[in-house]
């Protein structure tokens, strides 16, 4: 049986003709979609590497709290504890009470077991040597927030320039708990100045 003859094809003949005119045109036709494609790839990888990235340090920061510890303290100073730490565990980190604490605050005042709280400042006092005695009336005095001076302020455990300002700007006081509507003054700063100051 003779096979077929296809050399006179037309269309066969066409498709020969259109490949070895335009072949380089198609090349780089075929080069430039698959650049094209690898960029867009590589982009869809580089995103899903970022945002895993982002994730993990996201989370990290979530599990710690920063906080503020002075006074009475060894080593005083800014520290990052775990989330759920609570105010026994700063103490520990920063070293430990130092020799001229007042043990009296401690024992009847400080709750070590408080939980702490993303940017909590505690302060801790320290032994005052020599209690002021109205020798007339033979009562502690104290400083009245309503009148002392900035100076007689920064004297207090934890009241630097920048709290004595606030506390003379939100006068006047009917008590001594009004403190803790002064930005930045909290429980337990108030807990620990409370017996220095009074409202008269």
């Amino acid at each position: 049986m003779e096979g077929f003859d296809t050399s006179n094809n037309p269309a066969d003949t066409l498709s020969r003709a259109f490949l070895s005119r335009y072949k380089y045109e198609l090349f780089a036709s075929l080069a430039f979609i698959s650049l094209i494609g690898g960029i867009v790839f590589g982009m869809q990888v580089l995103g899903k590497s970022r945002d895993t990235d982002a994730i993990i340090v996201k989370s990290n920061s979530d599990q710690n709290v920063m906080i503020d510890i002075g006074g009475a303290i060894l080593h005083p100073g800014v520290y990052e504890l775990s989330l759920g730490s609570r105010i026994q565990d700063a103490i520990e980190y920063a070293g430990g009470f130092s020799g001229d604490v007042d043990k009296d605050w401690v024992s009847t005042i400080l709750n070590r077991a408080e939980v702490l709280v993303d940017g909590q400042k505690i302060v801790i006092p320290l032994l005052r040597e020599e209690k002021q005695i109205d020798k007339s009336s033979g009562i502690d005095l104290k400083i009245n927030i309503n009148k002392a001076t900035q100076s007689e302020l920064t004297s207090l455990p934890g009241i630097g320039n920048a709290y004595a300002l606030r506390i003379i700007e939100h006068r006047p006081y009917s008590s001594v708990d009004d403190l803790l509507l002064v930005p930045g003054i909290g429980p337990s700063l108030l807990s620990s100045i409370r017996d220095l100051v009074g409202v008269y």
